[in-house]
């Protein structure tokens, strides 16, 4: 769940799903502290950056549709915690208000 605040800045709660390779395979939780900034250009596009507490930071480029009741959003940089640099991903979402 992300919350844009109207003024440029995000945060967010995700709820994570453990992989089965991970140590303890069955938690399931939310995780929440993420927060970051945003734009949103003329054309209903635009970019957020996501700060994790981890130290991971997530730079997405999306576009707004429905009257702004939708994001449709593409990860363009993913940052895993303590990387020197951006690592290959892909990852999309969808959102809608609620």
């Amino acid at each position: 769940m992300t919350h844009f605040n109207g003024d440029g800045d995000l945060s967010q709660v995700d709820f994570v799903l453990s992989s089965p390779n991970a140590p303890n395979p069955n938690p399931v939780e939310f995780q929440g502290n993420e927060k970051g900034h945003y734009t949103v250009y003329a054309d209903c596009t635009g970019t957020f950056t996501l700060n994790f507490p981890s130290g991971a930071i997530v730079v997405t480029k999306f576009v707004i549709s429905n009257g702004g009741r939708a994001i449709h959003t593409v990860v363009s940089s993913l940052t895993p915690p303590g990387a020197a640099g951006p690592v290959p991903a892909l990852i999309r979402s969808e959102g809608h208000k609620l």
